[in-house]
């Protein structure tokens, strides 16, 4: 009997090894044929400093990761994740980030026409909104508490992720004109964006700055060309240029968080209703009209206080 027991034991060992085994190799197959890159997606990330004069991509450093912030100086639950963003510069400064005012239609002065057209591209519908490398979104200041950890988990997954891509590029700046050169290659279809940003920009009527504001740039360029870039309401400092190789395509973004949000985010500025206001002139004529007419009252109230009271003088002469 013990031998059967064995034997039995044995057997059931042996099904479970083989009904386990194909679903391995299958998902190493289908992991293997899921190779192409998703379309939006990006590949390589490149930044350097901008000064008047020229330079090139021999200078340029590689970021591991692009965290687009998608924002409004209007947007008060932004604020929250333009601090976050702060933190991940000391957490992970290698990470490239960069601050996007897409909101053309609303009195945010840093809105830009190239910050408009990556918002369009990724077809988003609020703010605040996060995209972690062309592919991971987070909306809402809640989802993005999440970066941190999105950022770790895909930390052995750093950029650039195809070795194959590579860029060279050249620019000179004269009078906020930058003239760019650039020659891509890559074994798969990409685009490129040459993105100028400016750091410690002044938030209007506060006095707050922010780094990395997106100022202008070009979308969806081919694998070699030039252009001439107008850098319009810059002071010329603290200006960097970075460049973003992505897979070309409409991209497909996959939330980086599970938490739920609440409601859908606000991408429209809505004017406050105008409020009414009194000139100081009138709160005066007011003032006057409400004494006069609480005199009135009094004078039958309380007459002792209006009657007339003329002291009786004495001659010191009858007196005496």
């Amino acid at each position: 009997m013990k031998g059967n027991y064995a034997t039995y034991a044995l057997a059931l060992v042996l099904v479970f090894v083989i009904a386990i085994t194909p679903i391995e190799v299958i998902g190493e197959m289908n992991s293997n044929n899921n190779s192409e890159p998703n379309s939006g997606k990006v590949v390589l990330v490149m930044k350097m400093p901008l000064h008047n004069g020229s330079g090139n991509s021999d200078n340029a450093s590689l970021a591991p990761h692009l965290v687009e912030l998608y924002s409004a100086t209007w947007c008060i639950p932004c604020r929250k994740v333009e601090s976050q963003i702060d933190e991940l510069n000391v957490w992970w400064p290698a990470v490239e980030t960069i601050a996007l005012h897409p909101s053309q239609e609303s009195p945010d002065q840093l809105a830009t026409n190239i910050s408009y057209e990556l918002y369009n591209y990724y077809n988003l519908s609020g703010f605040p909104t996060l995209i972690i490398d062309g592919y991971w979104i987070m909306m809402g200041d809640k989802q993005s508490a999440d970066l941190q950890t999105l950022l770790t988990n895909i930390s052995n997954d750093n950029l650039p992720s195809e070795s194959n891509t590579t860029l060279n590029f050249n620019w000179e700046l004269s009078d906020n004109n930058l003239t760019i050169n650039w020659i891509l290659s890559s074994t798969i279809n990409v685009s490129i964006d040459f993105i100028i940003t400016e750091n410690d920009v002044p938030i209007p009527k506060t006095s707050m700055y922010l780094d990395n504001i997106v100022k202008a740039g070009l979308v969806n360029q081919s694998n070699s060309g030039s252009n001439i870039i107008d850098i319009n309401n810059s002071n010329g400092n603290n200006l960097s240029i970075t460049a973003i190789v992505r897979v070309s395509g409409t991209p497909n973004l996959v939330f980086g968080s599970e938490i739920p949000l609440d409601s859908e985010l606000s991408d429209t500025w809505i004017e406050p209703s105008p409020t009414r206001s009194i000139s100081p002139e009138t709160i005066a004529l007011f003032t006057i009209i409400t004494l006069v007419l609480a005199i009135i009252p009094l004078r039958h109230t309380l007459p002792v206080l209006f009657r007339s009271n003329n002291p009786q003088i004495t001659s010191i002469i009858e007196e005496e």
